[in-house]
């Protein structure tokens, strides 16, 4: 009997054709492997290719050349800009030092000039002991520098009745003050002359519009100048002199033009005449600045607190301010006695505003009328007195003056500026210091002397815009007790204010 082996045959087949699949399958796998190393072979080829191609790029090229060529050009103006500003400085210097030395020769020129001109005036004399006499207190008063001491081997030398001398021009008397130099006469001045009738003729002829200088005294440039302008002007001969013409000009403009109530001023108290001499010199009187009102924080002769004076007129005579100020007088009583930060609130409350320093309605005319009362004249007396004269005599003891005059003019200078610096009073130590002795001179001339240096102290330290202007006027009435001022015409301390020259009685 035959055997079936159809089983077996199909079994066969089957194995068969597992293994087909399997061999089919590796190598599919085979393939896809290739492919894959294929592909990460072409990914890391282009890597290569874009890592070189970023720097071989022209725009990257282009742009990595431009930043170096800026920072080569900035590293290029860097330099030049600082070269350039090496030059400029080296060139600033070079002209401040040039322009500094061209300032010291012409000082010294001027200097030179000016004690060349001292020394003429000093032998106009018709006299050659009475010019010796001049040259010899010259010498010793330091008032010419005579460094190669020509002036003071002429003068032991000299024989009696001997000497250079010149006459009068023109003048009856010749008087020479120490500190200043400055020569009084009724003669003819010049060029390099000094004296006070110049000033006079100097505020004579700024006022009429041919002197553009101030109204120092000093015969200069600037005086040649409009004493020629003026002839000129009127068909005169022109000599750039100061002859009788101009000086009687000077004087019948510049006749004393003080308020009627200094002319009599009759007062043992002389911070009265202090006060009464700054408000002359200044151009007011005491009655218009006693009744000035300041936004309301401010009130009365010296900007003085407001708060402060109404509480003490309040003091003094309770009655006042309600008798004016009626309704409102509750109202200014209790805000006066607020804190000052709170009162500055309430006076700022009823200030006009926009830059105006009147008040409201009714507190401008309310006030007015308080610090028109008497009362309040004694109560801003006796501030002024704690603020400022007070002030001035310590400081006037500090300072070594002595006189009335020198109490007066630190009074005037602590009203206008409030203080007197550090730096000023060294530097008016020190020029009292390089005066030297001239204690032989007299005590006036020692005086007029310390004044002269404290007005050069504040002019040299003082950076105010109202300086040197407001000083200089000043400055030769406190030296020499009279002088003209600008807003007072000829001012005479001694017979306008009973202000003298004497010893102070501390």
């Amino acid at each position: 009997m035959a055997r079936d082996t159809s089983g077996g045959g199909t079994a066969d087949l089957e194995r068969e054709k597992l293994n087909a699949d399997v061999r089919l399958r590796e190598r599919e796998l085979g393939i896809r492997e290739r492919e894959q190393q294929s592909r990460e072979a072409e990914i890391a080829l282009k890597e290569q290719e874009f890592a070189r191609s970023r720097w071989s790029s022209p725009l990257v090229l282009a742009v990595i050349g431009a930043a170096i060529a800026g920072v080569f050009n900035g590293g290029v103006a860097w330099w030049n800009s600082r070269e350039q500003q090496q030059l400029e400085g080296d060139r600033a210097k070079r002209n401040l030092e040039s322009e500094q030395q061209k300032d010291e020769r012409n000082a010294a020129l001027e200097a030179r000039k000016a004690e060349a001109a001292r020394i003429l005036e000093m032998i106009k004399t018709n006299d050659q002991e009475a010019a010796a006499n001049n040259l010899k207190f010259l010498v010793e008063a330091g008032l010419v520098s005579d460094q190669s001491g020509q002036l003071g081997r002429y003068l032991a030398k000299r024989k009696p009745g001997e000497g250079p001398v010149l006459p009068l021009a023109g003048s009856k008397e010749l008087r020479f003050s120490p500190q200043l130099g400055m020569v009084s006469g009724t003669g003819v001045y010049r060029m390099g002359d000094t004296a006070l009738e110049i000033a006079s003729v100097q505020t004579y002829l700024l006022k009429a519009g041919f002197y553009k200088g101030l109204p120092d005294g000093s015969f200069g440039p600037l005086t040649d100048e409009g004493v020629r302008r003026y002839e000129t002007e009127n068909n005169l001969p022109v000599t750039g002199l100061i002859g009788p013409r101009l000086l009687e000009l000077a004087r019948a403009t510049g006749q004393l033009r003080l308020p009627q109530n200094y002319k009599d001023l009759n007062s043992d108290d002389l911070v009265t005449r202090c006060l009464y001499l700054t408000m002359a010199l200044d151009g007011t009187d005491f009655d218009r600045v006693a009744a000035s009102v300041d936004d309301g924080l401010f009130l009365g002769a010296g900007g003085l607190a407001a708060s402060t004076l109404l509480s003490r007129i309040n003091q003094a005579e309770p009655r006042t301010i309600q008798d004016i100020a009626g309704s409102m007088a509750e109202t200014l009583l209790t805000n006066i006695q607020k804190p000052r930060p709170e009162f500055i609130l309430w006076a700022r409350s009823i200030s006009a505003g926009d830059g105006n320093s009147q008040l409201k309605d009714p507190w401008q005319d309310i006030l007015v009328r308080i610090l028109q009362t008497d009362v309040s004249k004694r109560v801003q007396m006796d501030m002024i007195q704690e603020r400022f004269y007070s002030r001035a005599k310590k400081l006037h003891e500090e300072l070594k003056f002595t006189s009335e005059r020198s109490l007066c003019m630190l009074f005037d200078f602590l009203w206008q500026s409030g203080a007197v610096r550090k730096e000023m009073i060294e530097e008016y130590k020190r020029l009292n210091v390089e005066m030297g002795d001239i204690e032989r001179l007299g005590s006036d001339v020692v005086e007029q002397g310390r004044i002269s240096n404290f007005f050069n102290a504040v002019v040299k330290k003082q950076t105010g815009a109202r300086f040197p202007e407001l000083l200089l006027p000043r400055r030769l009435v406190f030296v020499f007790g009279k002088g003209t001022a600008d807003h007072a015409g000829d001012i005479n301390l001694a017979s306008n204010f009973q202000i003298e020259l004497k010893p102070l009685e501390r």
